[in-house]
């Protein structure tokens, strides 16, 4: 009898591929190009540019576990590895930092105090008389203020816990994942064309 060929399929999964985070980020630190992992910035005030990393090496290993929990044994899409891989880490760069800094920002709004959560904005309106001096910048503010008005505003109970609400309540990480998605198969069946016997020991089935 022949050879069962349910469940084969013609590319790897993504844990075939990247057996562990030592793998990911090898592939990602010797085979992705410089371009996409890092830049370079002039720091105010500064006469050196730095260099920067476009995700930080705690949020990649967090997006390499992330993708074991959601893909490790789904068969990816391109027979080209290579390519595979440059997609991969493409959708990093495009998604990653926005999702890290998203990560960031709930946690700063996780830790508010009640008070904190009900603080509003504030209005300032200043006055002042120009004594004929040179203004050096006119968009920033006048250090010599002879009237000032302030207004400051209080949200209730009900208001500032429904903005943190939906601002802790959004699975940032869930859309982030999805961006992955269409790299992956979403079929069930073989890929492969399924061998199967019509004779076992001699006899037809």
């Amino acid at each position: 009898m022949m050879n069962n060929m349910f469940n084969q399929y013609l590319t790897e999964t993504f844990s075939e591929i990247f057996e562990s985070y030592e793998d990911f980020k090898d592939v990602y630190d010797n085979d992705i190009p410089t371009v996409l992992k890092t830049y370079t910035i002039l720091p105010e005030g500064a006469t050196q540019e730095v260099t920067k990393s476009y995700v930080s090496d705690t949020t990649l290993e967090m997006t390499y576990y992330l993708l074991v929990a959601n893909y490790a044994n789904s068969n990816i899409k391109s027979t080209d590895l290579n390519r595979f891989k440059l997609k991969l880490f493409t959708t990093i760069f495009q998604y990653g930092p926005v999702w890290e800094k998203r990560m960031e920002l709930q946690k700063i709004i996780r830790g508010l105090n009640r008070d904190q959560m009900k603080t509003g904005t504030k209005a300032i309106n200043n006055h002042v008389y120009n004594d004929g001096t040179a203004v050096p910048d006119p968009n920033n503010e006048l250090e010599n203020v002879n009237e000032q008005n302030t207004t400051t505003y209080k949200k209730s109970p009900v208001e500032a816990y429904s903005q943190i609400y939906q601002i802790v309540g959004e699975d940032v990480t869930r859309n982030y994942m999805s961006r992955f998605k269409d790299l992956f198969m979403n079929m069930y069946g073989p890929a492969k064309t399924v061998l199967y016997a019509t004779e076992i020991d001699g006899e037809e089935e």
